[in-house]
């Protein structure tokens, strides 16, 4: 049998465990030698694949709907098709894992 209920942590099929469905909806916006960028819903995950360069970063996502970006040691870079914005975050303005709710967008 099967349940399905918007409260439940995830959906049981015959005794096996499937992701939810708001875990199902991510994308890989970037992967390269320094991090990886991926969007979760409506926040954006960017861990650095060596923490002694970089921290993780999180950016709120629900109205800019970013789509593309890139990731270098100097800055990251993202952009949207859908709002035509652009967000450029130089790594040498921060200085610790850092959630980013409120920053300024172009």
């Amino acid at each position: 049998s099967s349940s399905i209920s918007n409260d439940a942590e995830y959906v049981t099929e015959d005794k096996e465990i499937t992701l939810k469905w708001s875990e199902r909806s991510s994308s890989m916006i970037v992967w390269n030698n320094i991090g990886a960028t991926t969007c979760y819903c409506e926040q954006i995950q960017i861990p650095s694949h060596d923490v002694s360069h970089h921290h993780s970063i999180t950016i709120d996502n629900k109205t800019d709907k970013y789509s593309i970006g890139d990731l270098s040691l100097l800055v990251i870079v993202l952009a949207s098709f859908q709002t035509r914005k652009r967000l450029f975050i130089s790594y040498q303005s921060w200085d610790s894992n850092m959630r980013m709710d409120n920053y300024d967008r172009k």
